[in-house]
C-alpha cells in the first residue's frame, strides 16, 4: 500500500522515522505510537498520544507526510488543532483494535468490551507496566456500562505499589463510563456514543 485516499475505510498502521501512527478510518481516530530512542535504556520519548480527526489535510502517502486537523480524545472541549507526520516509510493494514488489545495485555485475556475503548485500556497498560512490569491481566469486560479489568500482581508487589496500580484502573473503569464505544470520544451519557457516531451496532 502507496497511499490513502479519501474514499478508504479500515484500521491503517502508519510506520514514520519516529513513530508508529494507527489511523481509524471508520471510527474518525488516531494515535501516534512514539518509537524507542536508539539507546534502548532510556526507552520512550512521550506516550501514546490519542486523537479524533475532524479533517484530513493531506492524506498520507508513502515518501510523503499526512496531515491532520485534530482534538485529543480525553478533551472535552474538543480544541482542535493540527497533527504533522514525518515522512512515511511504509503503509499496512492494522489489526482490529480488539484483537491487538488482546496480544498485547500480560496474560493474554479475552477482550469483551467496546473497541471505542480499546485505546482508553492500553494507556492504563502503560501506566500498569511502569508501576509492576510483571502484573498480568485476569479479565476484562464491560459491566453496567462501564470497564471492568482485573489483575493479578506479584506477591513481593509494595502496598503503595499496588495501591497506585489499582487507583489507575478505578480511573480508567470511571473514564470509560464517559468515552464513545466506537471512537473513544467523549460522550454525554455513560456507555454510550458521542454525537459523531448515532447509536448502531459495534
Amino acid at each position: 500500500m502507496n497511499e490513502l485516499v479519501p474514499s478508504g475505510t479500515g484500521r491503517w498502521k502508519i510506520h514514520t522515522e519516529d513513530a508508529i501512527h494507527i489511523l481509524d478510518l471508520d471510527a474518525g481516530t488516531h494515535e501516534r505510537r512514539p518509537l524507542p530512542w536508539p539507546d534502548t535504556q532510556r526507552g520512550f520519548d512521550d506516550h501514546p498520544t490519542h486523537y479524533l480527526i475532524s479533517e484530513v489535510i493531506e492524506w498520507p502517502r508513502v515518501g510523503d507526510q499526512f496531515v491532520l486537523q485534530c482534538s485529543l480524545r480525553s478533551d472535552p472541549w474538543q480544541r482542535r488543532h493540527v497533527v504533522r507526520s514525518a515522512p512515511i516509510t511504509q503503509i499496512s493494514a492494522a489489526q482490529p483494535a480488539a484483537d491487538e488489545l488482546a496480544d498485547t495485555l500480560p496474560g493474554r485475556p479475552r477482550v469483551r468490551i467496546p473497541s471505542g475503548w480499546c485505546a482508553l485500556v492500553m494507556q492504563l497498560h502503560q501506566d500498569l507496566v511502569e508501576l509492576e512490569p510483571q502484573y498480568t491481566v485476569t479479565a476484562i469486560k464491560e459491566k453496567h456500562h462501564g470497564l471492568r479489568l482485573y489483575i493479578n500482581l506479584p506477591d513481593h508487589t509494595p502496598d503503595s505499589v499496588a495501591d497506585a496500580a489499582y487507583a489507575r484502573i478505578d480511573w480508567a473503569e470511571e473514564e470509560s463510563e464517559n468515552r464513545c464505544t466506537f471512537c473513544g470520544g467523549p460522550t454525554p451519557t455513560p456507555g454510550g456514543r458521542c454525537g459523531r457516531h448515532p447509536a448502531g451496532p459495534l
